[in-house]
């Protein structure tokens, strides 16, 4: 019978119609991968991923199609996680008063750190400046901030 119809996939409808999507791809030899929430037999959700393929010896033709779950659970609970965390650092650096910046070691090849590269800002160091968030990541220190070379803001961080 269809996979589709089997107990543990009809109990959920976006579930059974992601397989009746995916087997006519995979019957006309197209790797087919989604994922799914799914309720596991103990009734924990669970996350899955799904891949469904065309099966047979190379050079035959194909004799089975081969329907592959893994279980994806901590990788998805670890994104939401993330996700979160983002939402709540941003929340907190752009409420504040202060400015606030995130910078990244340049090092030579000796190790030495020769320089910064911005990977973030706060809204207060946009206002200050008067420049996007995107004109000032992935710029180095001296060229984000120019007024840093008269404080010789370089040389007190490498210190």
């Amino acid at each position: 019978r269809p996979v589709w119809e089997c107990p543990w996939v009809r109990q959920d409808e976006a579930l059974a119609t992601a397989f009746r999507t995916a087997v006519p791809q995979a019957a006309a030899g197209a790797l087919t991968r989604f994922e799914s929430p799914h309720r596991a037999a103990d009734g924990t959700r669970r996350w899955m991923e799904f891949t469904v393929h065309a099966g047979g010896h190379p050079g035959d033709a194909m004799t089975c199609l081969v329907v592959e779950g893994r279980d994806i659970t901590d990788r998805v609970l670890a994104q939401d996680a993330l996700v979160r965390s983002e939402a709540k650092f941003r929340a907190a650096v752009d409420v504040g008063f202060a400015s606030f910046a995130i910078l990244e070691s340049v090092r030579d090849p000796a190790g030495r750190v020769v320089d910064f590269v911005v990977t973030d800002v706060n809204a207060r160091v946009v206002e200050m400046l008067g420049q996007p968030a995107n004109a000032l990541v992935g710029r180095r220190l001296l060229d984000a901030f120019p007024l840093s070379r008269h404080t010789r803001l370089l040389e007190q961080c490498i210190a």
